[in-house]
C-alpha cells in the first residue's frame, strides 16, 4: 500500500495503479507520499520546487520532515528554458539553476539531514517509488510521526540550520539566524562573512567555515 495526498495529481495515482500498487488517497499531514512505517517522500516539480524556495516554504517543510525516520525529497523535470529570477539589490537577475539547486541539495542534508534527489520525469520518479514499495515494510504504516509541529518561526529554523555547521556555536548560530537571511548569507562572499563582528570579535575562520557550507 501507498498512501498519496490528495493534492497529488490524479495521472500519478492512476501510473502507480498501472503497476499494479494499492494506492490509498489521503490528506497527509507531511509529505506526498508513505511508503511503509518510515518512508515519507515529499514530491516537487522543478518550478515548484524554486517558487517554494522564493516565497520562503521550503525550508519550513524540511523543519516538520526533520524527525521522520526516512524523508526524502524528490526534485522532478528539466530545467526550464527560461531560468526563474531573483532580486539582487534593485535588479532581476537570472538564477543559475544548476547552481542553486547544488547549494540548496546542500543545505537540505547538512542541515536537515534530508536527501534531495532530482529526476529527469514523473516517470522516472514512478520508477524510483516502486522499488522503495518492493522494499518498504509489509505493516499499514503509522502516522503518528508524521504530526507536523506547530508554531516554528522561520527565525528558529534558520538558527537550527546554522548551528548544524560544527564549530560554530550556538550563540553564533543566534545572533546570525536573528541577523540574517539565508539568502543574504548566501549573497555574501568569504571576506564579507569572515568580517561579521559578534561580541567584538570577528568570525573569522567560522566565516569561511560558513562560506564552504553555502558555496561547495
Amino acid at each position: 500500500m501507498i498512501y498519496v495526498d490528495d493534492r497529488e495529481p490524479e495521472i500519478m495515482m492512476e501510473k502507480l495503479r498501472n503497476y499494479g500498487v494499492e494506492v490509498k488517497k489521503v490528506r497527509l499531514p507531511i509529505g506526498d507520499y508513505v511508503l511503509g512505517d518510515e518512508l515519507v517522500i515529499e514530491r516537487k516539480t522543478i518550478d515548484d520546487f524554486f517558487n517554494s524556495i522564493a516565497e520562503r516554504r521550503y525550508y519550513p517543510q524540511l523543519y516538520r520532515m526533520k524527525d521522520l525516520k526516512r524523508p526524502i525529497v524528490y526534485i522532478t523535470g528539466v530545467y526550464p528554458k527560461r531560468p526563474p529570477q531573483k532580486r539582487v539589490g534593485n535588479k532581476l537577475i537570472p538564477i543559475d539553476i544548476e547552481k542553486e539547486l547544488r547549494l540548496h541539495r546542500i543545505i537540505s542534508y547538512y542541515s536537515f539531514r534530508i536527501p534531495v534527489i532530482h529526476v529527469a520525469s514523473d516517470d522516472d520518479f514512478i520508477k524510483d517509488l516502486l522499488e522503495y514499495h518492493k522494499k518498504s515494510l509489509k505493516t499499514e504504516p503509522s502516522l503518528k510521526p508524521l504530526r507536523p509541529k506547530r508554531g516554528v518561526t522561520n527565525e528558529e529554523i534558520r538558527i537550527e540550520m546554522l548551528g548544524c555547521i560544527p564549530g560554530l556555536g550556538r550563540k553564533t548560530a543566534n545572533y546570525l539566524g536573528r541577523t540574517y537571511t539565508i539568502a543574504e548569507l548566501c549573497d555574501m562572499d568569504e571576506d564579507e562573512l569572515s568580517s561579521i563582528v559578534i561580541n567584538n570579535r570577528r568570525l573569522g575562520k567560522k566565516g569561511k567555515r560558513i562560506y564552504e557550507v553555502l558555496r561547495e
